[in-house]
């Protein structure tokens, strides 16, 4: 596209170079008697140069209109040519009827204050020298003729003489040549003393076939410049303050802008007019110049506020800007007065290289807004060539901006188009540098897109420029509060929103005012992804979204919301709410998505930063699906003074994986300034979560405050594999709480080397790790704990080692769950290894647990001075295979006890349960089931293994207790008192039992309450079961009566059936139910018949069916009858 347009650019200019002006002033005979006159004279004009010049007088008056008519009309370079003005004339026209195009290369003027009116449908040449003398309006067309209202026309192509009646101010120009490849031109390269300007509040008109600026200069101060370009038929109407009207029908021609041309409107003691562009297509190119505003010649002090006007460009194909040229609207420095809009109407706009589309304040007054409609595409790209003077480039851009020392507020920038792309450093910039608010951005589009880095930031000491769209409040440089000015807003309604490669939204403040908020709305996807330049620290800078309270800011942050099905925030991109200031962050909201995905290093965060005063922004997501993978971070935190925000979830699936993270921070030398579990809370509602490979969900304080809170419900599950975490941990250094991890859900699995933790390093209590309402939770190879580290500290118990916690200040984990498994070394631990008690472990209401190589315990460290926690399991069924439960002290403080509440079975298979001590007493274990079974090398265990601690006691509660192979019940204090053993059972059934024995590995059941004061072991009296008991004889079974040599008669002949023992022969499946009566006896096979022992080979007789004796016994028999038979 950008070819297209040079093309175009080329011929145009083509069609003016070499061009001398030879003929002069030639009037035509079509106004009869009234033809103009032209004599020669040296006339010296109102800039007081005396030159050489045609006079032209005559004409046909028409009262307050003067008509002139000419063959040819050329003002030689160095000459000038003159109209007379009559008192009572106010307007002057002036056509040119002949084939040539006029070259005015030296002075056009008016001796009076009357407006000129100049048409050739030939075309208009301004060459370089060229100048204008006139006291009033002046405009210059290409139109075959100009109307007056309802009364006729003054026309050059059809001349005649004006009727008597034309008396009007005209109304209309008229064009009624066929469309043409190169219509006629209207070329300007005036640029000596403001080139064609006309005198202050006066207007400046160019309409033509096309209309061409190359290098020259357009002024209108205090007036209005109106530009427009017709290549067809058709009829423009001319209003009363000198704009035109445009029909829709009517076919446009070009307007070009070229080599450093400028068009200049300003207001000095008035309010300004307009600068009106109407064509076909628009273009700035080569530093060209459109500007309009108020300024203050010569430091004039003015008391009245004044208005600049408005710049209106109007396209039908499109508008081209480029090459460090400027759109402006200004309040210039030391002027008192609000700048005007620029206003863009047209199919495509293209900003490029550096070119700006600028509305700015540098004095007293607001700066203007900037609007931009078009219904095909924009595209802002690019950076201009390097200024000498800043060493920086320029930025393409549309800005609406209050500059340092200015007093007043930005404007708007509000852009409605299908398409917008902003690439390669451009940027969308509504800033206040001064005293004032920044400006709102509203874009409305289908597809909007930010891509890309360029240029050289040299003012801010940044390469490059990145793409962005920026509301700013900077540092004010008026008074010694600095700007007070509230946020601008960004706002961008659209299908597609595209973020790439280092390009940014941003809003935000440097001085006393809060930064604006940030509103998406993209009804089909929002896309954050890559990175481009650096940031200051020198790290990657990563394309997103940006709401700030830079350092100086003293207000809050805004809010970002995104509102999209689906949103993406890829590879190293951020959606960023921060403060460095004394201010709050600002929120991030995100809802109405299908999808949030953050893959490689993307973040969506909110940040107190290092010398920050505030809080840091919630974070809140609402999404069917929420993934984060490979790096990616969710992340709430605070470096400086204020607390760090919470992160709220609502989703149907939560996926992390690959080193993905979400969390809350306090980190270093940030300080905390909220009540207790207000701070760095994590709240996560889902059907289904999946934590894989090393991925985290983790609320932890590295500087003077608590930890938040994680609360996850999941309706589904909750899945952690390959050395994933839910972490909530006070680190080294740290003063402060851990707080609770609360896990809801059906279903909690972890595998692979996974934790679920709550720990402190620091000062402060560790917090509770609770799960819920689950059905099932499944440990392999993983770890639910909570911990007291080498460093950490409960700092009431600082001065009170000896102290015990409260149970409901501890560190507890509480699993409510109706089966709890775990496998392959697998661990539920509660700990302390400095000073404060390790945490209680309870698992209520569970239908089976079940650890397999794996371990139940509760520790205190070696250096720790704290007491052990409690393990209390309550469950029907509990199965120990190669599995431990431990409460174990290394130090001073006393062990933990274990319960298990068994309302069916407690079964180990080399398995122990065991309160162990060091040096002090340990803990109790009371065990009560149903059953009680020990299997293989189990042990029920309570030690001291010095010193004069107390062995804890052991109390089992069962109908039964059976232990078999080398299971022992013992507890041991060698230098001090032992524990009791209590046997609450009516039956206890030990293999071998060997009572008050002290080897090891013997396989033989031990029983022992030994020390230097043994314990009491109290069992129940089981002779009575061991006296009803009798050898059973090798052979119990008379097998060759009962299978070879037996059969089932009907008669009473006599015979044999041995059969001893305490049990009989079930019936064999499938076979007919045995009768309810008698129906025979068991009778010998005759000797005779009888067979000799069986031996291998020999045919096996198999029974025939189940019978029933008389005396009502059951057995499995054949009948005799069939074996006589036989």
């Amino acid at each position: 596209m950008q070819r297209v347009v040079w093309a175009g650019l080329a011929s145009l200019a083509v069609s003016v170079l070499g061009m001398e002006a030879e003929a002069q002033v030639v009037p035509d005979n079509t106004l009869g008697a009234a033809s103009s006159q032209v004599r020669a004279d040296r006339i010296r004009g109102r800039d007081g140069i005396e030159r050489d010049s045609d006079v032209i007088e005559g004409g046909a008056q028409r009262g307050a209109n003067l008509f002139h008519s000419f063959q040819q009309f050329d003002v030689p370079e160095g000459r000038g040519a003159y109209f007379g003005n009559p008192a009572d004339v106010q307007n002057i026209f002036s056509r040119v009827t002949g084939a040539d195009r006029s070259e005015i290369l030296g002075t056009l003027g008016v001796f009076g204050n009357a407006n000129l009116y100049f048409m050739n449908p030939n075309g208009i040449l301004f060459g370089p020298n060229a100048s204008l003398d006139v006291g009033g309006s002046f405009a210059v067309t290409t139109a075959n003729a100009i109307q007056f209202g309802e009364l006729g026309f003054f026309s050059a192509t059809n001349p005649e003489v004006p009727s008597q009646v034309l008396t009007v101010n005209p109304s209309a120009f008229l064009f009624n040549q066929i469309a043409a490849q190169n219509p006629p031109n209207i070329t300007n390269q005036a640029n000596v003393d403001f080139g064609l300007r006309v005198p202050n509040g006066e207007n400046l008109l160019l309409l033509g076939g096309n209309v061409v600026n190359e290098g020259g200069d357009l002024n209108a101060f205090e007036g209005r410049i109106e530009i427009g370009a017709v290549r067809g038929v058709g009829t423009l109407g001319l209003n009363s303050d000198g704009s035109l009207s445009f029909p829709t029908d009517v076919q446009r021609g070009d307007v070009v802008f070229t080599n450093a041309a400028r068009a200049t409107v300003t207001a000095e003691q008035r309010q300004d007019g307009n600068i009106e562009i109407t064509a076909r297509r628009i273009a700035f190119t080569e530093r060209s110049t459109l500007q309009i505003g108020v300024f203050n010649p010569q430091d004039r002090i003015f008391l009245e506020q004044r208005q600049a006007g408005d710049i209106v460009l109007d396209a039908t194909e499109q508008i081209f800007v480029a090459q460090d040229s400027t759109i402006e609207n200004v309040v210039a420095a030391g002027a008192f007065g609000n700048g005007g809009s620029i206003n863009i109407n047209t199919p495509t706009l293209e900003v490029r290289d550096g070119a700006r589309l600028s509305a700015t304040s540098s004095g007293r007054g607001d700066a203007g807004n900037v609007v931009i409609t078009a219904t095909g595409s924009i595209i802002f790209q690019g950076t201009g060539s390097i200024d000498p003077s800043s060493r920086s480039t320029h930025r393409s851009s549309a800005s609406t901006e209050v500059f340092r020392n200015g007093n007043g507020n930005a404007g708007n920038i509000t852009i409605e188009t299908p398409i917008l792309e902003v690439l390669d450093g451009a940027g969308l910039i509504a800033n206040n540098n001064g005293q004032g608010n920044a400006g709102d951005i509203t874009i409305d589009g289908n597809r909007v897109t930010f891509q890309g880095v360029g240029g050289i930031d040299a003012v801010n000491n940044k390469l490059p420029f990145s793409s962005d769209a920026l509301s700013s409040i900077s540092r004010g440089s008026i008074g010694s509060e600095g700007n007070r000015g509230s946020e601008g807003n960004i706002r961008i309604d659209t299908s597609i929103l595209e973020v790439l490669d280092g390009a940014r939204l941003t809003t935000s403040t440097f001085a006393r005012g809060s930064a604006g908020s940030i509103t998406i709305e993209a009804t089909e996807r929002a896309t954050f992804r890559g990175t481009g330049g650096t940031e200051d620290n020198g790290q990657p800078r990563g394309s997103g979204v940006l709401s700030e309270v830079a350092e100086g800011g003293g207000d809050d942050g805004g809010n970002i919301e995104i509102t999209t099905p689906i949103l993406e925030v890829l590879d190293g991109a951020q959606i960023n709410a921060q403060t460095s200031g004394m201010g709050n962050a600002g929120n991030i909201l995100v809802q109405g998505a299908q999808t949030i995905t953050l893959n490689d290093a993307a973040k969506i965060l909110t940040a107190v930063n290092r010398g920050g005063i505030g809080s840091g922004g919630n974070i809140n997501l609402n999404t069917h699906s929420l993934t984060l993978t490979n790096g990616a971070q969710l992340t709430a935190s605070t470096l400086g003074r204020g607390n760090a925000g919470n992160i709220y979830i609502q989703a149907e699936t939560v996926i992390l994986d690959r080193n993905s993270t979400i969390s809350t921070a306090l980190n270093v030398g940030a300080i905390s300034i909220s009540p207790i579990g207000r701070r760095g809370r994590i709240i996560l509602n889902a059907n289904t979560l999946s934590l894989d490979n090393r991925s985290n969900i983790t609320s932890s304080t590295f500087g003077v405050g608590d930890a938040g809170n994680i609360t996850i419900n999941a309706s589904d599950r909750i899945n952690l594999r390959n050395r994933s975490r839910i972490t909530n941990r006070v680190q080294q250094g740290a003063t402060g709480n851990s707080q609770t991890i609360r896990l809801t859900t059906p279903q909690l699995s972890l595998r692979g080397n996974s934790r679920l933790s709550a720990a402190t390093n620091g000062i402060g209590q560790a917090g509770n790790v609770i799960v819920q309402n689950a059905d099932s939770i499944f440990l392999g190879n993983s770890t639910i704990s909570t911990q007291i580290g080498a460093t950490g500290i409960v700092p009431r118990l600082a001065n009170q080692p000896n102290r015990s916690q409260p149970a409901d200040q501890r560190s507890n984990i509480l699993l409510d769950t109706n089966s709890l498994t775990l496998n392959n070394g697998a661990r539920i631990t509660a700990n302390t290894a400095n000073q404060g008690d390790a945490g209680n472990i309870t698992v209520r209401d569970a239908e089976t647990i079940s650890l397999n190589q794996s371990t139940i315990s509760s520790a205190v460290g070696e250096n720790a001075s704290g007491q052990g926690g409690n393990i209390q399991l309550n469950t029907n069924n509990l199965n120990l295979d190669n599995a431990r439960i431990s409460a174990r002290t290394q130090a001073q403080g006393r062990g933990g006890d274990i319960v298990v509440n068994a309302e069916d079975t407690i079964q180990t298979t080399d398995s122990d349960i065991e309160t162990l001590s060091d040096s002090s007493s340990s803990g109790d274990i009371n065990l009560s089931a149903a059953q009680i079974r020990l299997r293989g090398d189990s042990d029920i265990r309570t030690q001291v293994n010095q010193g004069d601690g107390s062995g804890g006691n052991i109390t089992l509660s069962a109908d039964a207790i059976v232990a078999f192979d080398d299971s022992d019940i013992v507890t041991r204090a060698p230098e001090g008192q032992g524990g009791n053993i209590r046997f609450d059972t009516p039956a206890f059934f030990g293999e071998a039992y060997i009572p008050d024995t002290r080897a090891a590995e013997n396989s033989q059941v031990e029983v022992d309450a030994s020390g230097v004061r043994s314990g009491v072991v109290t069992a129940p009296d089981v002779s009575f079961i061991q006296n009803s008991l009798a050898d059973l004889p090798t052979s119990a079974i008379n097998t060759d009566q009962l299978l070879a040599n037996s059969c089932i008669a009907r008669t009473e002949t006599g015979g044999t059936f041995l059969i001893t023992g305490t049990g009989g022969l079930p019936a064999a499946p499938g076979n007919d139910a045995a009768s309810a009566y008698p129906t025979g006896e068991v009778r010998a096979i005759p000797t005779e018949e009888a067979p000799t022992d069986w031996q291998p080979g020999d045919p096996i007789v198999e029974p025939q069916g189940v019978y029933r004796l008389p005396d009502g016994r059951l057995v499995m028999s054949r009948d005799c009858f069939d074996q006589q038979a036989k």
